[in-house]
């Protein structure tokens, strides 16, 4: 979220990576966001054009028959509130995937009512991987898994040496 309260579609927290500005998002209104070119680091070809990072709403309004993944990352309640004002503004919530590392950012839109499908927190994620289901059935008071879809980050090498990350997304049905 920008300083002036914009939900912005942005990866990280800096716009070092993406756009070589060393400059937190929150930080920054959105009208100065948009001076920034997010594809300068990532060229491939002769693409001349300069891209710069959209508003959650347009991103919403562009493609409305689409199913979006959302990793929010910045963790404060305000910002959370503000992603699922947008969502609900824009009747999305169907076709909106809330993820996030943070356990607190899933509870607290489960909590909301949010009628969108939501992913598993890490935490959880950990307790999927090495915990037996037998053995959440022994721990009293252990809450079942929630969430509809796991979002796993798989590191591989790009092009020119560049990092990348696959979010992969797999749907179940219920764990207990």
């Amino acid at each position: 979220r920008t300083k002036d309260g914009e939900i912005l579609v942005h990866h990280d927290a800096s716009a070092l990576r993406m756009a070589g500005v060393d400059r937190l998002v929150r930080e920054c209104s959105y009208a100065e966001t948009q001076e920034w070119d997010v594809g300068a680091r990532f060229r491939f070809g002769q693409l001349e054009r300069s891209y710069s990072a959209p508003l959650f709403r347009h991103v919403l309004e562009r493609f409305p028959n689409t199913t979006i993944n959302v990793d929010i990352k910045q963790h404060e309640a305000e910002v959370v509130d503000a992603v699922l004002e947008v969502i609900h503004s824009s009747g999305a919530g169907r076709r909106v995937v809330i993820n996030s590392f943070a356990a607190e950012v899933t509870a607290r839109v489960r909590a909301s009512g949010y009628p969108g499908e939501t992913g598993v927190s890490v935490r959880d994620l950990l307790r999927l991987r090495f915990w037996p289901a037998w053995l959440w059935k022994l721990l009293s008071g252990l809450e079942a898994i929630d969430g509809d879809a796991l979002q796993l980050p798989v590191h591989g090498e790009g092009g020119k040496g560049l990092r990348r990350w696959i979010g992969l997304r797999i749907r179940f049905d219920g764990m207990a």
